[in-house]
């Protein structure tokens, strides 16, 4: 019997991401343009981080003090690496990750209240920059 790897879920990188000891060395390597000669890599990172800001708790996906020192929060990350994608096709692992990003923003836009100033900006930041087809009004 031959042993199938499967897909590690959104779960597993939200999971190994919060228990990594140095988060901040994490989002300054992700963060490294120098990073990404291929756009599968840069695609590939782009999925982790968007299980991190749809999955993990606000603290830690909009607060870079949590990750450490002057690292960029998820977030911004996340924002910073969708501008750098390039064109073409989404793929499904993608695709998949950019919804539940696209929910989660959908969430913190409707909790105005309570919210500051500054992380609504951030939440909106992040709007801006997803893809055309995420931008489809909430069923």
């Amino acid at each position: 019997i031959t042993h199938v790897k499967s897909a590690k879920t959104p779960a597993y990188h939200a999971k190994r991401f919060l228990q990594s000891p140095d988060r901040a060395s994490v989002l300054a390597r992700y963060a490294d343009g120098d990073n990404y000669q291929s756009r599968k890599v840069i695609l590939r990172h782009i999925c982790h981080v968007c299980t991190w800001v749809a999955i993990l708790p606000d603290e830690v996906v909009t607060d870079a003090t949590s990750a450490g020192g002057n690292a960029m929060a998820p977030v911004r990350l996340l924002t910073h690496l969708l501008k750098f994608r390039g064109s073409g096709p989404l793929t499904p692992r993608l695709k998949a990750s950019l919804d539940l990003v696209r929910q989660r923003i959908d969430d913190k836009l409707d909790q105005i209240e309570g919210a500051t100033e500054e992380a609504h900006k951030v939440w909106k930041e992040l709007q801006k920059v997803l893809p055309d087809e995420f931008h489809k009004q909430k069923e």
